[in-house]
């Protein structure tokens, strides 16, 4: 029997063979890994069985018939590595060959085999690793622990108990190193393995990430020259990748920007900083195009603080920066308004307030307000008088996302918005805001021509049916007249019924009077026409109106010296007069003053748009009838014409005074209007064509025409919108530079910011806050050189007598004429 220390000896010496186990493992646990579980099962059950056969060649005998080697460490870590399929195939493997080499230690030889692979299979399912030393020597002693009761099989149980007792401290110390250093090693070779496949992958994806990637990766040294850069290198630098390395960074940077850049680059080597941020452009040299990138950069220094290099990463943000330049081009340019909101909410999350973040130069002109009067204050802050209902809508698109589009008038701006709220982003939302005031004013335009067609056209037709009913009721009063007239012919003007019958000729008389006014406002009558003179008109009658006059009514003429020729039938013209006269007297049952007036006038184009009533434009004479009574208000104006309405008591008038005025007016082809305020008195105009056969004004020459151009500032102060609008368009087609109020209290706070350049202040004399006299005195305590021009559907000489302006002022009657206004202004002016 070998001595312990040569059995020893003999079973290290067999270690030799787990180098080849060790290699065999490390390929086929690599070739293996990704296996079905069974089938890497099976390999390294074999390649492990093998091993151990191997290891059976070199004999150690140490009993008759008894042989010892290192199978059993071989198939312990078989199972420990493999699983229970692979010690049990190793095991198999090593134990028919033990059987085929015979001896008396057959049996205790494939006992012990299988306590090998009984080990294996406890310390794989057991988890019991070898990754560390600790754990690698717990498992090899388990394992040897197992093992050595083999040898209690040797013979008899003395026997085999002895030769335990002798073999077990040689055979499991060499047991114990087999399975320790060789688990350590297998398990190191794992590791190994793991760690390459981990490093090929983490290779893999760096060089995706650098070759995939669209960003630009280099890598410069401590001289400023490239030694890597990827891909995308030749897309920017317009280089390949290959030609980079070695070339001066420097050379891409655009021109412009390049100072900036090397200042940036030797700051950071200076102050030794890592990370840092940079934005330049690169520009391509074979295309010339320039690359707007951002860099994200890391400077390397050494222990000593010595510079070495950078590594960057660029990404290319030229089409973020050219939709920047053209939002930013499309928000200053744009014509429309245009802010950010963010919202401002309270401690529950309500919206509160609404704080401006941009706004465009289109909302600065639309409300007159610089951009720092705006950004970073709240809507509150900024417009303090910002109505509720603005709140309302921002909350409505803050809570639901929807947008949301209307139309508001701004007394402030005095013009009509389409305004669009939207959601921009989480927290904001944005403002569009159209204007739309030339829209509005088309629309109030195309309402009022309307309203006047309708007018027209209801005219029309009461005139219509009226001389219908005129001429069939004058078809009953003739015989009713005849016959009484023969009836009276017979009788005795003392008997009872002569004088009955002359009642009725009497009231049948009047009846026939009433059926010539309904047929004059119908325009049935038959006239007499004749080119007359209107102021001889005026003059003859001026007896009867006098007669028709109380005491307490003053009348006042102002007649026109050259006063153009018309076609008129006299006695319907004295009809006219008489019936303004008397509707005059009317309105002034305390006292007041008559005024009639006559004058050349000449109606253009834009007047006989504004009037659908007048044929067409060219030369008038106008009779103006005015009177100091209590006026009247809009919607008596837009009836007074229709026959039967009357403002008077019951029997008190018939309704036909007006009406009747209107028809004759219509007959004679043409034109009346009325200018009423309450409490104002009332003036009416009747503009009547110039004879056919009279002088005609001659045109304005080419050097008139440009003489009442002009580039001076105007404030015009009108109630009236449409009126307004008409004044302000024409003097700004004229060159003027037009400011426009719609209010006394407006046109002084306009006159406050313009006090270097307003020339001349054109106002209405009639408004609701304070009349124009007044105004001009406000505001010649702020500008005392600005000149003005008094306006008003009351003539001249009315207004005079009514003592609200002073003889001599300037003065423009309406309704005036494009022509009449410039020519007036400039007049004023010079």
């Amino acid at each position: 029997m070998m001595n312990g220390i040569d059995l020893f000896i003999a079973l290290f010496n067999n270690l030799a063979i787990f180098i080849g186990l060790v290699a065999t493992y490390s390929y086929l646990f690599g070739r293996f890994r990704q296996s079905n579980r069974y089938r890497r099962q099976i390999i390294l059950g074999i390649s492990f069985g093998l091993f151990a056969v191997g290891c059976m060649y070199a004999r150690i005998p140490v009993y008759e018939g008894v042989i010892v080697d290192q199978r059993n460490a071989v198939i312990a870590l078989s199972g420990a590595f493999g699983g229970p399929i692979s010690a049990i195939i190793s095991a198999v493997f090593a134990g028919a060959y033990r059987a085929y080499l015979g001896g008396d230690g057959v049996v205790a030889g494939e006992i012990g085999v299988s306590l090998a692979a009984l080990a294996g299979i406890v310390l794989n399912i057991f988890s019991m690793h070898f990754n560390s030393i600790r754990q690698a020597a717990i498992n090899a002693l388990i394992a040897v622990i197992i093992i050595l009761p083999g040898f209690l099989f040797v013979g008899d149980i003395q026997t085999g108990w002895e030769l335990m007792k002798a073999v077990a401290l040689p055979y499991g110390a060499a047991i114990f190193l087999g399975i320790f250093l060789g688990g350590l090693l297998l398990h190191r070779e794992e590791e190994r393995y793991e760690v390459e496949v981990l490093l090929r992958e983490s290779e893999n994806k760096y060089r995706e990430l650098v070759e995939e990637t669209n960003d630009l990766i280099t890598q410069i040294d401590k001289h400023g020259n490239f030694t890597f850069v990827n891909h995308v290198a030749e897309k920017i630098f317009g280089i390949p990748r290959e030609e980079c390395i070695g070339m001066a960074s420097d050379q891409f940077i655009h021109p412009d920007d390049r100072d900036a850049v090397m200042e940036w680059f030797y700051h950071c080597v200076a102050q030794k900083i890592k990370q840092t941020k940079l934005e330049n452009r690169l520009v391509n040299t074979k295309t010339g195009k320039s690359h707007s990138v951002q860099w994200s950069s890391t400077f390397y220094f050494d222990d000593a603080g010595n510079f070495e290099g950078v590594g960057s990463i660029a990404r290319d943000i030229t089409d973020i920066r050219e939709a920047e330049a053209n939002y930013k081009n499309l928000f200053e340019k744009m014509p429309n308004g245009y802010a950010v909101h963010e919202v401002i909410r309270d401690a529950d999350g309500q919206p509160l307030d609404y704080r401006f973040i941009s706004i465009n130069p289109a909302l600065e002109r639309i409300a007159g307000l610089k951009a720092e009067a705006f950004i970073g204050k709240t809507v509150l802050e900024a417009l303090p008088d910002t109505k509720e209902y603005w709140f309302d809508i921002y909350s409505e698109i803050t809570s639901t996302g929807e947008p949301v589009t209307f139309e508001n008038y701004f007394d402030e701006l005095d013009r009509y918005f389409e305004v669009t709220v939207y959601s921009l982003a989480e927290n904001q939302f944005a403002s569009i805001f159209q204007d739309v005031t030339l829209r509005k004013k088309a629309e109030a335009e195309k309402a009022s021509f309307e309203a006047q067609l309708r007018q027209r056209q209801k005219m029309e037709s009461i005139g219509t049916l009226s001389g219908g009913i005129a001429h069939d009721f004058n078809n009953i009063l003739v015989p009713i007249i005849g016959y009484v007239e023969l009836g009276m012919m017979n009788l005795s003007p003392e008997e009872k019924l002569y004088t009955d019958l002359k009642r009725v000729r009497q009231a049948a008389g009047r009846a026939a009077d009433l059926t010539r006014q309904i047929l004059a406002f119908s325009r049935k009558q038959v006239l007499e026409m004749r080119t007359v003179d209107l102021n001889t008109i005026v003059l003859d009658f001026n007896d009867m109106i006098q007669r028709l006059l109380r005491e307490d009514i003053e009348l006042h003429t102002f007649l026109e010296s050259a006063l153009y020729q018309i076609n008129a039938d006299k006695g319907q013209i004295e009809q006219v007069l008489m019936n303004l006269v008397v509707n005059a007297r009317d309105a002034m049952p305390t006292g007041g003053k008559l005024t009639i007036e006559t004058a050349n006038v000449y109606l253009d184009e834009a007047y006989v748009k504004k009037y659908v009533d007048i044929q067409s434009p060219g030369q008038y004479v106008m009779l103006a009838v005015s009177d100091t009574g209590f006026g009247m208000d809009p919607e008596t104006r837009q009836q007074i014409f229709e026959p039967f309405f009357t403002t008077k008591e019951r029997g008190e008038g018939t309704g036909l005074g007006l009406s009747t005025v209107f028809g004759i007016i219509k007959q004679h082809g043409g034109h009346i209007w009325v200018y009423s305020e309450p409490d104002r008195g009332t003036t009416f105009k009747i503009y009547l064509p110039q004879a056919k056969d009279t002088a005609q004004i001659p045109e304005m020459t080419t050097a008139e025409l440009d003489s009442v151009y002009g580039t001076e500032t105007i404030l015009v102060v009108e109630d009236e919108e449409m009126v307004r609008q008409l004044i302000c368009e024409t003097l700004t087609a004229y060159g003027y530079d037009v400011l426009e109020a719609q209010s006394p209290k407006d046109g002084l706070r306009l006159a406050a910011q313009n006090k270097e350049t307003l020339c001349l202040l054109l106002t209405d004399v009639i408004m609701p806050e304070m009349n124009g006299k007044d105004l001009y005195q406000k505001l010649s305590a702020i500008q005392p050189d600005t000149k003005v021009l008094y306006m008003s559907g009351y003539t001249d000489n009315v207004i005079v007598h009514h003592g609200i302006l002073d003889g001599g002022v300037n003065f423009l009657q309406k309704p005036f004429t494009v022509q009449s206004l410039t020519q007036k202004v400039r007049q004023v002016l010079n």
